[in-house]
C-alpha cells in the first residue's frame, strides 16, 4: 500500500517517523483518478453492448484494466507500473478525442463522430488529471530531477488528512456524478428507442392495406385521406 496510506513509516536513527513525501501522495490521486474512470466506463457497458457487442467487451477491459492499474500504483508503486497506467491514460484520452471528431473507424457507425455527453466529459477530466499526476512520477529522474527534488519533500502528518479527504471527496464526487449522468442517458435511449417503436407501431396500424401495397404512404406522416 502506498506510503501515505499505512503511514507507518521507516523510523530515522533518532527514533522519529518519516512522513511520507509528494509522490506518496500522486500515487493515491492517480489511482483514484483510474478508479473513477473505471466507474465510469462500467456504467455506460450496457449502452454500448446495445450499440455494438465489440465496444461493450472493449468497456468491461478497459475498466477492468484501470482497476488493476489503481491497484498496482498503490501496492506496487513502481516508475514501470506509473508508464503503463500513464500510456493506458493517454491511449483511452486520445481514443475518446478521436470518437468526438473523427469518428472510430471501425463499428456500425464507423468514422461517426459522437456526441460528447457528461458521462464521457467527467470521465475525461478525471483521465486529464491522472496523467499530469502520473507524469512526474513516471519521468525518469535525469529528466525530472527538479521535481523529483520537490516531491521527495515529506508531507506533515496535518496535510497528509486533507489531502486523504479532499481525494475522496474528489473522487466520490466525480464518480457519483459521471455515473449518475450514465445511468439518466441509458434511461433516456432506452425510452427514445420504446417511444420510436409505439409510434412505427401507430402508424402501421393506421395506413390503409391498400397503401401498403402500393407503397403510397409517408412511413413518418400517415395520410388520412380517404378515411
Amino acid at each position: 500500500m502506498s506510503s501515505l496510506l499505512r503511514h507507518a513509516s521507516t523510523p530515522k536513527p533518532d527514533g522519529n517517523e518519516s512522513p511520507p513525501d509528494f509522490a506518496a501522495a500522486l500515487q493515491v490521486a492517480a489511482a483514484c483518478g483510474l478508479i473513477v474512470a473505471a466507474l465510469i466506463h462500467f456504467a455506460v457497458v450496457d449502452v454500448h453492448f446495445e450499440e455494438w457487442l465489440a465496444t461493450g467487451v472493449f468497456f468491461v477491459v478497459l475498466g477492468v484494466v484501470e482497476i488493476g492499474l489503481a491497484v498496482a500504483v498503490l501496492g506496487w508503486g513502481r516508475r514501470r507500473i506509473y508508464r503503463v497506467a500513464l500510456l493506458v491514460t493517454v491511449g483511452t484520452l486520445a481514443l475518446w478525442v478521436e470518437s468526438r471528431t473523427l469518428g472510430v473507424p471501425v463499428g456500425p457507425e464507423a468514422w461517426k463522430p459522437e456526441a460528447v455527453g457528461r458521462p464521457d466529459l467527467i470521465s475525461s477530466v478525471a483521465e486529464v488529471l491522472t496523467g499530469l499526476l502520473l507524469f512526474p512520477i513516471a519521468a525518469p529522474p535525469a529528466r525530472a530531477r527538479a521535481v523529483r527534488s520537490w516531491l521527495s519533500r515529506p508531507l506533515p502528518v496535518s496535510t497528509q488528512f486533507v489531502v486523504l479527504a479532499a481525494l475522496v471527496a474528489l473522487a466520490t464526487r466525480l464518480a457519483s456524478s459521471g455515473v449518475q449522468s450514465a445511468r439518466q442517458e441509458a434511461r433516456a435511449i432506452a425510452d427514445a428507442e420504446r417511444a420510436a417503436g409505439r409510434a412505427a407501431e401507430l402508424n402501421s396500424r393506421l395506413v390503409s392495406p391498400k397503401q401498403r401495397s402500393t407503397g403510397s404512404y409517408d412511413a413518418g406522416v400517415p395520410d388520412f385521406h380517404g378515411h
